[in-house]
């Protein structure tokens, strides 16, 4: 049911057309691995004719941040899917910066 509610909006909006590539944000939690688990099973069955692959930006901000970069590179091997992860120091470049974690970040 969610993944055509994803499909209908896709197509009513064309927000994925035939021939596109696209690079997803995977933070590993449920709601992009939901996210990565529909798109995935649209490209299989061949509703849409399109490419991905996965990124994922390890902030070093959480305790479970390697957990998470972990998880998210293990679940892209297991579904045959290239995951590219970033490290970015983002404390560090907040106090040089005198700029705020979430200003830093975006």
């Amino acid at each position: 049911m969610l993944k055509q509610k994803v499909l209908e909006t896709i197509k009513k909006y064309e927000l994925i057309e035939s021939g596109d590539k696209l690079v997803l944000g995977v933070s590993g939690g449920p709601d992009s691995i939901s996210m990565l688990n529909i798109l995935n099973d649209i490209k299989n069955e061949g509703i849409i004719d399109f490419d991905f692959v996965v990124a994922h930006i390890n902030h070093g901000l959480r305790k479970n941040a390697k957990k998470d970069e972990k998880y998210v590179l293990e679940f892209c091997k297991k579904i045959n899917i290239e995951c590219f992860t970033y490290h970015v120091k983002v404390k560090e470049i907040s106090e040089k910066s005198k700029k705020g974690l979430e200003e830093v970040r975006s």
